[in-house]
């Protein structure tokens, strides 16, 4: 925002309230967010006492992984995600199987060959097989 300094005005400061503050208090061990959406706990909140429990414990940071992936699951869902992917692609795989068959079928009578039902043998051999 532009200030034209000859008609600054010295009793009014201009502050820019779009850009939120993204203040960090290094010294705190908290999330950075514990609060949700209605102004409780986040639905994360307990995985990730549980890893910082595990973390603050341990001398060896290896040993949170479970509870580590727990969090991140929470958070993303990544797992979620990819298993909902695979259910999604196999339905996918087998509607286009379902549709090869239908075209096949579909080539075939709009070949024009007349499908037979059995009614009329055509030669003696057909007789001898349906008796």
């Amino acid at each position: 925002m532009a200030v034209d300094n000859d008609h600054a005005r010295d009793d009014v400061t201009i502050t820019d309230h779009t850009s939120p503050d993204f203040s960090f208090n290094s010294r705190n061990d908290t999330m950075a967010s514990g609060y949700g959406y209605s102004g409780g706990r986040s639905r994360c909140f307990t995985y990730w006492q549980e890893f910082s429990k595990c973390f603050a414990q341990t001398d060896n940071p290896v040993n949170c992984r479970p509870q580590s992936e727990d969090y991140l699951e929470c958070l993303h869902h990544p797992k979620e995600v990819a298993r909902a992917k695979a259910v999604q692609d196999e339905f996918i795989r087998k509607a286009e199987a379902r549709a090869r068959e239908g075209q096949k079928a579909a080539d075939v009578i709009a070949d024009g060959v007349i499908v037979g039902l059995g009614l009329i043998q055509r030669n003696k051999q057909e007789a001898a097989e349906a008796k």
